[in-house]
């Protein structure tokens, strides 16, 4: 009778049902944030956010909630626990951060059990795609914090990490069959990783312990970048539970046709080379996050609020005029596969699970029917 109930109130008020659980639920909740100094009930701020419906299956444990919340806004934030949030960081939290988490630990869940009775499971490998500056690494420090929290072992892996050394990537600039091609003469496209090592790491991952997972130096080389030395590199005593992923063109799928990019013969090479290792790449994925953003035009700022914040620290950092240069060059990629990528999906994830979101110019989540047309 009480279902029967709350779907009679669902339909009278046009909610969902998910919805009418949570909100008569939070009626008994006493669980609050405070959000530009005004407290909001928790509950009623976590179910009206973008992603909850899509990540979220059946009741909330609010004291999960608001204890993995505090985690977040302690250690991501550096704030204290019940500390007022400006509304970008309550949204952040509630309804950006602990939904996807909650999404990612129940596919974890899913894959523990379809591994039952196996004493030599593999790690669940999460690929995430976000173009630079959309906030990818603090969300992927976000989920290996509530995993650890969880009692999970998380590793966490970047494609820039994978970056050609600094000597190899030279090689690659001065080699005559990129010649005049100004997209590999920097770090940053298809052609300038490492994807031969970036896949023997996850193959070790996968069945060995203390694996060393490359890092990469951004700094180095006014800003050029190079990769660290192996003493710097992050060591996983055990073999992982989950394995994170993230990369700005991570599930890109290649074009193949000569005439999609005739009007820029530059991207020929990243095209093949999409249709080879990267695609190795992609397929071991096993779930797939992608970042939408609604024009690929956020980057130039995104990049120079990261590049400032390395100047403000004392670290060698490429000027305004150069990270203009630095995304020029990522700008042909994001027009040619963007666009597919939001349509059809990653590069290898037919049949697997995959949580697309769009975020706005401030980086949190906006739902899909406010989400906005792509344009590059």
């Amino acid at each position: 009778k009480s279902l029967f109930f709350m779907f009679v109130v669902a339909q009278a008020l046009r909610l969902h049902p998910k919805k009418i659980v949570a909100r008569m639920a939070s009626l008994s909740s006493s669980s609050n944030v405070i959000v530009d100094g005004t407290t909001l009930p928790l509950q009623s701020f976590i179910t009206n956010g973008a992603l909850y419906e899509r990540c979220v299956d059946g009741p909330l444990d609010m004291k999960k909630w608001e204890s993995y919340g505090k985690v977040i806004v302690q250690e991501i934030l550096n704030k204290d626990a019940g500390e007022s949030l400006s509304q970008s960081e309550a949204i952040r939290v509630y309804q950006y951060y602990l939904p996807v988490f909650f999404w990612a630990a129940s596919l974890l869940q899913s894959h523990r059990q379809g591994a039952a009775g196996s004493s030599n499971a593999a790690p669940l490998v999460i690929g995430m795609s976000c173009p630079q500056g959309g906030g990818k690494t603090t969300l992927v420090d976000a989920l290996n914090l509530l995993f650890t929290k969880d009692g999970d072992t998380c590793a966490d892996m970047s494609l820039d990490d994978f970056y050609l050394t600094h000597a190899e990537q030279v090689s690659v600039a001065e080699d005559s069959k990129y010649a005049g091609n100004s997209l590999l003469e920097l770090r940053g496209n298809p052609g300038t990783h490492d994807t031969t090592l970036a896949l023997e790491t996850l193959a070790a991952l996968n069945t060995e312990n203390n694996v060393k997972v490359p890092r990469y130096d951004k700094s180095a080389f006014a800003g050029r970048g190079d990769r660290r030395p192996e003493a710097d590199w992050t060591t996983f005593s055990k073999r992982p539970d989950v394995v994170l992923f993230e990369g700005w063109c991570l599930g890109f799928s290649p074009l193949g046709s000569q005439d999609s990019f005739a009007a820029d013969p530059r991207i020929a090479p990243i095209d093949a080379l999409l249709a080879g290792p990267y695609k190795d790449l992609h397929e071991a994925m096993a779930a797939w996050i992608v970042v939408e953003v609604e024009s690929p035009q956020s980057v130039y700022t995104w990049r120079e609020q990261a590049e400032e914040s390395m100047r403000n620290a004392g670290k060698p950092a490429m000027t305004p005029e150069q990270v203009a240069d630095f995304v020029d060059r990522y700008m042909p990629a994001y027009a040619h596969y963007l666009k597919g990528l939001y349509a059809l999906g990653p590069e290898g994830s037919t049949g697997k699970p995959v949580l697309s979101f769009q975020i706005d110019h401030g980086r949190n989540p906006v739902s899909e029917a406010n989400a906005k047309t792509f344009a590059a």
